[in-house]
């Protein structure tokens, strides 16, 4: 693809503001676009070659460009590559064709549209434009030398435009660091004697910037004499303590962390930045902060999982057999996560990508993470992010802060000492909320997105560790809940409400044996009824899942725990009718419908987390001036649904034989005991 071949610009063209630079024609430039009125105008225009106007925004605040912050003269620029990140955010790529003065805004919203002109300029050769272009270009030279920042490369390019003296004044203003409003100034000048002049003189300014940089260069190196005094007395110190014997004990643990190194397997550029990294540590003094940093640092580093082997290939019999014995019910669940398992199954040597287990609490979540882990050969670690607020809680800080430390997930590795075990990440739906800038959903991705996580960078260790053998599980309560970019890369998997036959099986299979066994008792001394199972699930808890059911039986357990402790008996049965003795008066009281209408009650249906139920409304007419009262624990769309129905009832009064007055000299209440 030829970069700069000659381009028709259409005469209507969009104008991305710009804040941060300041494009030339002929020039490469690539932008970060965040703000969302600059996202829409590239993804409505991010076929290649597509041309768009470019216009530097002067005095603007955050997000709020208005038509009259827009430079009039502007740059025409062709897109040749985007690329969308992580966070929403996009790179793109564009090329400068030729100036254009923006001559009318058609459009502001969503954003700016404009009627341009394309300014030709005009070819001058002359021996006094000629003589500029050799001033400029010994002033560069100049500038050069003294400026280090600027690569010695800088000079044979700016000299392949000598020819094209235009080009050449636009390539020497793009390529240094002027101030924005200097290379705004140098593109607006059309005439090119003017335009060679102005930068001449900014050369000049930088020139004598570097001058006065490089004196007060000078006067540091004064200063280094009171270092190098300081250095001399730490040799002496040094000499003091080996007297003592203890530089000998620095060598060692010196020594000790090389040969920890060499007989690694951290990848080899991994391993030379951490003997260099050791090598620091012969300067420093044992006792300093700054010498533990690099000893915690490099012992993170070692202590990782670096080894890599095949992860092992789901038995899908085997993982059907064992989630039929351990889990009752979810079949649905089940049948989801088998058809997820036979995909990755038949595509061979490619990443796990991460699922959502979506469920209330208390439904298996958790429990069915750790039984995949265990028949998948993996080694198995859960941890919750409800209410993270930071990314570094996930990825960790800069190891020379003091008090850093490494992310969630470089822990758990540490921990479970395995590349390839099965992480569950659980409430990913309570992250905290983030802006424009990232955090902790953006982390999160990097280390969800199989497309990202083979080079997933945890900033306490400052280098790329694959992650792409781990297989992630993330639980959440609500999908809407989940960021959109992060719902994306999931698979869901649906948990429901278990129902309440489904939790008196679950409480006989696994919870009441496992509960009783835990304190030693047998199943055999202890019968606990299914009624007074039910009742236990009716009375005493009120849950989608068995989390507070298994709370009860484990409170029944201790109570016959202190029963066989004083030796009163060798057997229990807990029925409905003595239940009360293990655990005390019903906590829930469920609702009952009335077998006759009543007048002023009505019977209503609610849903919950732990299933539906009945709900009773009560209303009362009383003497008043037409106000409405509404009481109970209610919610916004209840209380505008009391106002609706009393908006019908208004709307029907003729038909019901009620009178106009009755509304304005009359107070309605309506209550609600369980709402």
């Amino acid at each position: 693809m030829n970069l700069f071949k000659e381009e028709s610009i259409p005469q209507i063209l969009p104008i991305l503001p710009l804040m941060s630079t300041v494009v030339f024609p002929q020039s490469i430039a690539t932008l970060a676009v965040g703000f969302p009125k600059n996202l829409k105008l590239i993804q409505d225009n991010s076929s290649l070659d597509s041309i768009i106007g470019l216009a530097f925004a002067k005095s603007v605040e955050f997000d709020k460009v208005r038509p009259e912050n827009l430079s009039k003269i502007g740059v025409a620029a062709r897109i040749i590559r985007t690329f969308t990140l992580p966070d929403g955010s996009m790179q793109v790529t564009l090329q400068g064709l030729k100036r254009i003065r923006i001559e009318e805004l058609s459009q502001t919203k969503p954003y700016f549209i404009a009627k341009i002109k394309v300014l030709e300029e005009k070819k001058q050769e002359n021996f006094e434009i000629s003589s500029l272009v050799n001033q400029t270009l010994d002033l560069t030279a100049a500038l050069l030398e003294l400026e280090p920042r600027y690569p010695q490369e800088f000079y044979h390019i700016f000299s392949l435009h000598l020819k094209d003296p235009s080009r050449f004044v636009d390539t020497v203003a793009f390529s240094l660091h002027l101030d924005l409003i200097s290379k705004q100034v140098i593109l607006e000048s059309l005439d090119i004697k003017d335009r060679l002049k102005k930068l001449i003189s900014l050369l000049e300014q930088e020139i004598e910037k570097a001058h006065l940089s490089k004196e007060m260069e000078v006067k540091a190196k004064v200063s280094l004499e009171e270092s190098q005094r300081e250095t001399l007395l730490r040799q002496q110190l040094r000499e003091i303590k080996k007297e003592l014997g203890e530089e000998e004990i620095q060598e060692k643990e010196i020594e000790t962390l090389k040969e920890r190194i060499a007989t690694s397997h951290l990848p080899t550029e991994i391993k030379t930045q951490a003997y260099l990294e050791s090598e620091r540590l012969k300067v420093l003094t044992p006792a300093s902060v700054e010498f533990g940093m690099i000893i915690n640092h490099l012992d993170w580093i070692l202590s990782l999982p670096w080894f890599s082997y095949p992860s092992p290939r789901p038995d899908l019999k085997l993982i059907q057999t064992t989630l039929e014995d351990e889990f009752y019910g979810l079949e649905k669940t089940k049948e989801k996560i088998l058809d997820y398992l036979s995909v990755h199954l038949l595509q061979r040597n490619q990443a796990l990508p991460p699922i959502c287990f979506l469920g209330p609490r208390g439904v298996g979540k958790t429990a069915m993470g750790a039984a995949l882990a265990k028949v998948m050969g993996r080694k198995f670690a859960n941890f919750s992010i409800a209410g993270v607020k930071e990314a570094s809680e996930l990825t960790g800080q800069k190891y020379l802060i003091p008090g850093a430390e490494p992310g969630k997930i470089i822990k758990t590795l540490r921990e479970l000492d395995s590349p390839n075990p099965l992480i569950m990440i659980e409430d990913i739906d309570r992250l905290k909320r983030e802006s424009i800038l990232g955090g902790p959903t953006s982390a999160l991705i990097e280390i969800l997105n199989p497309h990202l996580n083979s080079k997933f960078l945890d900033r306490y260790l400052g280098i790329p560790f694959d992650l792409s053998q781990v297989f992630f599980i993330t639980t959440a309560l609500l999908e809407e809940s989940i960021p959109d970019n992060l719902a994306d890369l999931l698979e869901f998997v649906d948990f429901p409400s278990l129902v309440e036959d489904e939790k008196v099986e679950i409480a006989k299979r696994s919870l009441i044996p496992g509960e009783f066994q835990k304190i030693g008792i047998s199943p055999q001394e202890v019968r606990l009824t299914d009624k007074a199972l039910i009742k236990i699930i009716r009375n005493y808890t009120l849950e989608a899942g068995v989390r507070k059911l298994r709370a009860e039986i484990e409170r029944i357990s201790h109570k016959i725990a202190r029963l066989k402790a004083a030796g009163t008996k060798t057997v229990w049965e807990i029925t409905e009718n003595n239940l009360e003795d293990f655990l005390g008066p019903a906590l829930y009281i469920p609702d009952k419908a009335e077998t006759k209408p009543e007048v002023g009650i009505v019977m209503g249906l609610a849903w919950t987390m732990a299933g539906g139920d009945i709900m009773l409304i009560e209303a009362l007419k009383m003497p008043g001036s037409g106000q409405i009262t509404s009481t109970g624990s209610l919610g916004e769309i209840i209380r505008e649904s009391v106002i609706a129905a009393l908006s019908y009832v208004r709307s029907k009064a003729d038909l019901l034989g009620i009178k106009y007055q009755d509304f304005l000299q009359n107070d309605i209440h309506i209550h609600l005991p369980s709402g």
